[in-house]
C-alpha cells in the first residue's frame, strides 16, 4: 500500500516548486537536482500519473487469472486432440470416472479473501484521496471492478478448488481501514485543493493573497463542510434498512422460540401453510392454462375435419 502511493504523494506535495521543498535539490545533492513542477503542471502529471495507477495495476493479476491459463488450456487441448481415438475414448471414461479426484487436483485458491480485499482496499484509498484531480477515477475503478468480479468468478468456477463457504457478519477488520482511508482522503484532497491544484489563485483572484494561512483556512473549511455533509447522510440514511432490521428480530424471534420450546411459532406455521397453499394454487392454475392451450389445437383440427 505505501509503494502504491509514495509516487503519488510525491508528485502532489513534493514537486510543485510553490512548496519549497527542495531548495537545494533532491537530498541536497545541488540546486541541479531538483525535481520540481510548476503549480499548474503539478495537477496535470498527478491526474496522468493516477490514470496510469488505475489502468496499469490490473494488468499483472489479468495476465495470472486470465491470460496463462487461456493458454495452459490452449496446449491441454492440442495434446487431448493428438491422441489416437481409443486413447481419447479411454481419457474420457477416466475423466468421467475421476471428476472428484480431478476436482481436487486443481490448484487451491488461497487466501482469496485477503488479496482480492487487499487489492479493493488500494483502489479505493487511489481513487478517493486523489478523486479532486482526476474525476473520473472512480468510474474507470467501477469497471475494472466489473471486469475483475467476472475474472475471479471464473477462476473460481474453472481454474481453481471452489473453496468452502462460511457464514460472516460483514467484511470484518476492512470497514475500519475503509473508514481511515475515507478520513485520509478528506484530509488528501483539502490539502491537494489548497496547495496543489490552481483553486487557491482563481478563487482569490490574485497570487499574493495565496498565502499558507490562507490555504489552510481553505483545508478547514473544505474538510468540515465535507465532515458536515458525511454526517448528514449518515444520519439521514440509516447503515441497516427497517426491513433487514424486522427480518433479524423476526429471525432472532423463532430462534429462542425453537430453543425454549421446541417448536415453530404458531403464525410462522399459519403463515408457511398459507405461502405452500398460494403456490398449490397457482401451480395448479398453471397446470389448467397449459391444458387449455393443448386442448385448443385439437378443438380447431375436430372442427376443420368435420367441415
Amino acid at each position: 500500500m505505501v509503494n502504491t502511493y509514495t509516487s503519488l504523494f510525491y508528485v502532489a506535495f513534493v514537486r510543485p516548486e510553490s512548496h519549497g521543498l527542495q531548495p537545494n535539490g533532491l537530498f541536497g545533492l545541488g540546486k541541479e537536482f531538483k525535481d520540481t513542477c510548476l503549480d499548474d503542471t503539478c495537477s496535470s502529471l498527478l491526474a496522468l500519473q493516477l490514470l496510469t495507477h488505475t489502468l496499469i495495476k490490473p494488468v499483472p493479476k489479468f495476465l495470472k487469472d486470465v491470460v496463462i491459463p487461456y493458454f495452459v488450456k490452449l496446449f491441454r487441448l492440442r495434446m487431448y486432440t493428438s491422441r489416437t481415438e481409443a486413447t481419447r475414448i479411454e481419457a474420457e471414461e477416466d475423466d468421467q470416472a475421476n471428476v472428484l479426484v480431478r476436482e481436487w487436483l486443481k490448484p487451491s485458491a488461497g487466501d482469496f479473501v485477503l488479496w482480492e480485499m487487499n487489492e479493493k482496499i488500494i483502489m479505493f484509498g487511489t481513487t478517493m484521496m486523489f478523486a479532486s484531480l482526476f474525476p473520473l477515477a472512480p468510474l474507470l475503478a467501477l469497471i475494472i471492478g466489473f471486469v475483475d468480479m467476472r475474472i475471479d468468478a471464473h477462476r473460481l468456477i474453472w481454474f481453481n478448488r471452489k473453496p468452502i463457504p462460511m457464514i460472516t457478519n460483514g467484511i470484518g477488520i476492512w470497514l475500519p481501514i475503509l473508514t481511515f482511508l475515507q478520513y485520509c482522503a478528506v484530509f488528501t484532497n483539502a490539502f491537494i485543493v489548497a496547495f496543489t491544484s490552481g483553486f487557491c489563485s482563481t478563487f482569490l483572484a490574485d497570487n499574493e493573497y495565496c498565502t499558507v494561512q490562507n490555504r489552510l483556512i481553505i483545508v478547514i473549511v473544505f474538510q468540515n463542510l465535507v465532515f458536515g455533509l458525511k454526517y448528514l447522510l449518515s444520519s439521514v440514511i440509516p447503515s441497516v434498512p427497517a426491513s433487514i432490521k424486522v427480518a433479524l428480530r423476526k429471525k432472532r424471534y423463532v430462534v429462542a422460540h425453537i430453543m425454549e420450546k421446541g417448536d415453530v411459532p404458531h403464525k410462522t406455521r399459519i403463515k408457511k401453510r398459507t405461502r405452500i397453499a398460494k403456490l398449490a394454487w397457482i401451480t395448479s392454475n398453471q397446470r389448467v392454462q397449459r391444458g387449455k392451450k393443448k386442448e385448443t389445437p385439437l378443438k380447431n383440427k375436430r372442427l376443420l375435419a368435420e367441415d
